[in-house]
């Protein structure tokens, strides 16, 4: 099966009720900045003295690298369409994928539909990723790569003008193989498989 759940398809993506959102943007707000206190608080303790021995740094190979930069652009997918289905602005979805690549395109239908009839979603909840792994790539372009992993959403609402029930979009599970492009030093979301 390819891409695009959708909302009240969206149970696709959230098993074809399209509503997928891995980890990252949930209802939750963002915490506000943190300033740090520059306050010296008073103490009696003596100054800590440097270690003889500074740890080492651990070094990070080219494929450990290539995966937490395809899983930053996994989680970002998902953060943002989650945000999507809480603002009713799908705009940002364009920002994470490859321009006319149709990926998204499920979340993006099911967020207009339901802000073209006015209704909202409630008690949105958030996407997560899990079992993240890198597919083999022997083409030698290093421009595509692609991953496979487990992606669950924990449910929300859609609800009418009035706040009456309009559909549970239930939790659910699924398998997930996305296809990404590099543009710049920005991976972008080509295809998304779901199962």
């Amino acid at each position: 099966m390819t891409h695009t759940p959708h909302l009240g398809r969206v149970a696709l993506a959230l098993a074809a009720t399209g509503v997928l959102t891995l980890a990252g943007c949930t209802n939750t707000p963002e915490p506000p900045d943190v300033v740090a206190d520059t306050t010296p608080s008073p103490s009696t303790s003596a100054p800590a003295t440097p270690s003889a021995t500074p740890s080492p740094t651990p070094t990070v190979t080219p494929t450990e690298d290539l995966e937490a930069q395809l899983l930053a652009a996994t989680n970002n997918f998902y953060a943002t369409i989650n945000h999507a289905y809480e603002t009713l602005d799908a705009a940002p979805i364009a920002a994470t994928v490859v321009p006319d690549s149709g990926a998204g395109k499920g979340y993006v239908d099911a967020i207009n539909e339901t802000r073209s009839k006015h209704h909202h979603y409630e008690n949105i909840g958030k996407y997560s990723v899990s079992n993240f792994s890198l597919s083999s790539n022997d083409t030698g372009i290093t421009d595509f790569q692609s991953a496979s992993m487990t992606v669950s959403h924990t449910g929300m609402r859609e609800v009418d003008e009035q706040g009456g029930l309009v559909q549970q979009i239930k939790a659910a599970e699924f398998s997930a193989h996305l296809v990404f492009n590099k543009n710049g030093d920005k991976w972008l979301i080509a295809r998304q498989q779901v199962s």
